[in-house]
């Protein structure tokens, strides 16, 4: 028997038989829907598992690719570094390596160089690092030298600290002994000191200036050389 929506008998609870039929009907209905969903739901699960096991290809082929980087030399071209990079092995650049930044060697190695050493220079100029020659093989304009020896008397030395040694340690920083750029071009010494690309007293060629002492050492050893002969008839 069936009510019309909104009546009294619509309104009075369904009978026991008809509770237990509405419960056998809707357990029927999920024993039915049951398989369908699992289908259903089953195949979203295979596609996000295979786009997992995809994504996990991908992480160890990029890891591979990083560890490959990391390990085998760059035998050609050119190598320009403007980020961070960091090798744990040797690398070999057959080109150029231009580095666009600092240049930082956290664990510097010791090796003990005792026979074919160079000093190493880098040039204001484009960066570049290198020796300088002195084999005539490289030099010409050749002549002696207009210098005026006696001018490297005027040359004052100090004992001083830099800024950023007291900036990083304070009063533990140490003391240096050495000379003031400024103060060697003002006596004349241009000859030994380094400009940077204003034209404006940078540093001191020190190992240069062990040459200009030379020809006073020569001065004074003919005027000992003089003394000790004795006067002329």
């Amino acid at each position: 028997m069936s009510f019309q929506p909104g009546s009294i008998g619509s309104r009075m609870p369904a009978s026991e038989d008809t509770q237990l039929r509405k419960m056998r009907d809707l357990e029927r209905f999920v024993t039915e829907l049951g398989p369908s969903i699992a289908k259903s739901f089953q195949t979203t699960v295979d596609a996000l598992t295979t786009q997992q096991e995809q994504l996990a290809g991908l992480l160890n082929d990029l890891q591979a690719q990083v560890d490959s980087a990391m390990s085998t030399a760059v035998n050609t071209g050119n190598v320009t570094a403007t980020g961070f990079g960091h090798f744990g092995t040797d690398v070999t650049v057959g080109g150029d390596l231009t580095v666009d930044g600092a240049l930082r060697v956290p664990s510097v190695p010791v090796t003990v160089l005792t026979s074919n050493y160079f000093a190493t220079y880098a040039t204001t100029d484009d960066g570049r690092i290198g020796h300088v020659p002195s084999s005539a093989r490289f030099k010409q304009d050749i002549r002696p030298t207009v210098f005026d020896p006696h001018s490297i008397l005027d040359a004052e030395i100090v004992d001083f600290r830099y800024t950023a040694e007291t900036d990083l340690h304070g009063d533990n920083a140490p003391y240096i002994i050495g000379g003031i750029a400024e103060q060697f071009h003002a006596a004349g010494l241009g000859a030994f000191v380094n400009y940077d690309s204003e034209g404006a007293p940078f540093g001191i060629a020190y190992e240069r200036l062990a040459v200009g002492i030379i020809p006073l050492l020569q001065q004074i050893n003919r005027r000992v050389t003089a003394l000790e002969a004795g006067p002329t008839a």
